[in-house]
Formats: structure tokens, C-alpha cells, sequence
């Protein structure tokens, strides 16, 4: 039975969501370099490094570098952040469903001016209407523009557009602009949440 609450329009993170990485990559890495242990992910996404990659204001080559000044090894953080990753098939069902069943899908993510190329190289190009980066947006989730900007975008009312996000700030975000939200707990609770929204 379909939900009240109908779908029109469904958004997804990238990383964490659509995308995953083996766990703990940076470890032989830093062991290949000569780092201790969690210094290229700290260094990498500590808010001077990250923050401003994430919101345009750098490139990804720029954050790389920065980043691996403060890690004490250049080389080292490129082999970290150089583009990789997975595409979680069973998501990657939930959006072909969705669009199979004529809404619009799109990616809302924070990524840097390396996003399309990164969608390439996963193969995920043709699978999504629209995408909404932060740093061509110039704003990052959990902040309100990012979601008004998406709303705006599709010209629909916020509260037909879903949203499904692994970090809870990201959902808290989307929920105070109005949009149907969902933590990411799974593919098949996502496949439930989307049945009660989609469903005849």
C-alpha cells in the first residue's frame, strides 16, 4: 500500500550509501610510508583540509597536497584519496527501482571538483537524472542550502523529495527543509522505507 507521503523525487548520498571502500585502506598505505597509524585519514578530513575542498573553494589536487603536508607525506595522501571505492549493488537496485518507477533520482553528496570523473569510473554516469555536489553548490550538508538548492532545482515541493544518508546530521538536514528522510541502515530497510512511498 502506498504511504500518503508519495515519492516524486529520491536522493542519495554517495559515500557510505552508493558507494563503499574496504575497511581500513589507509593502513598498509601508512605502513608503506612510514606514517603511524591513522594520520592519513585524520590529516585528510580534518575541517582545515577537507572543508574547503569540499566546498569549492580548492580542488582535489590542492586538498591532497595540503592534506599531505599535514601528514608529513605527499605521495602517501595521494594514494589515499586517489578515487576508488565500490558500487554497493544492492543500492544501486534501489535507484534503478526507483527510477523504473518514474520518479527523478539524483545524488546529493559532499565531493569535490572530481565527482563526474568519479562517477565514470564507477560505472554510474547513466543511472542518475541529476547530481548536486557541494562544491559546485558552494555548500555542504548539513547546511540548508545544499537541500534548498536540490528542492529548488526540481521545482517540487521539499516534501515530496526522499533522502537517505548514512551520517544522522545529513538526515537531520534534509528533515529540516522539509524533505522525507531516512538514515541509511541498509539496503533492505531502504527497500522497505521506498515500498511504503512507491508502492501501487
Amino acid at each position: 500500500m502506498r504511504d500518503r507521503r508519495s515519492l516524486q523525487a529520491m536522493l542519495f548520498d554517495l559515500d557510505g550509501v552508493l558507494r563503499c571502500y574496504a575497511p581500513n585502506v589507509h593502513v598498509p598505505i601508512e605502513a608503506r610510508f612510514g606514517l603511524a597509524p591513522g594520520t592519513l585519514p585524520a590529516c585528510a578530513f580534518h575541517p582545515e583540509t577537507a572543508v574547503p575542498a569540499v566546498r569549492g573553494h580548492i580542488t582535489r589536487a590542492q586538498w591532497t597536497q595540503r592534506a599531505g603536508k599535514r601528514a608529513g607525506s605527499v605521495p602517501a595522501m595521494r594514494a589515499f584519496l586517489a578515487p576508488g571505492g565500490q558500487v554497493v549493488p544492492a543500492v544501486l537496485d534501489r535507484v534503478r527501482e526507483v527510477r523504473a518507477a518514474g520518479r527523478t533520482v539524483g545524488l546529493l553528496t559532499n565531493a569535490t571538483d572530481t565527482l563526474p570523473e568519479e562517477l565514470r569510473l564507477l560505472g554510474l554516469e547513466g543511472e542518475l537524472d541529476v547530481v548536486f555536489n557541494s562544491s559546485v553548490i558552494g555548500a555542504m550538508k548539513p547546511e540548508a542550502p545544499i537541500y534548498e538548492h536540490g528542492t529548488r532545482v526540481l521545482g517540487l515541493p521539499a516534501s515530496s523529495i526522499g533522502f537517505t544518508d548514512d551520517q544522522g546530521t545529513h538526515v537531520a538536514g534534509a528533515r529540516r527543509s522539509g524533505m522525507q528522510a531516512t538514515r541509511f541502515r541498509g539496503a533492505g530497510h531502504l527497500r522497505r522505507w521506498l515500498e511504503r512511498r512507491l508502492g501501487d
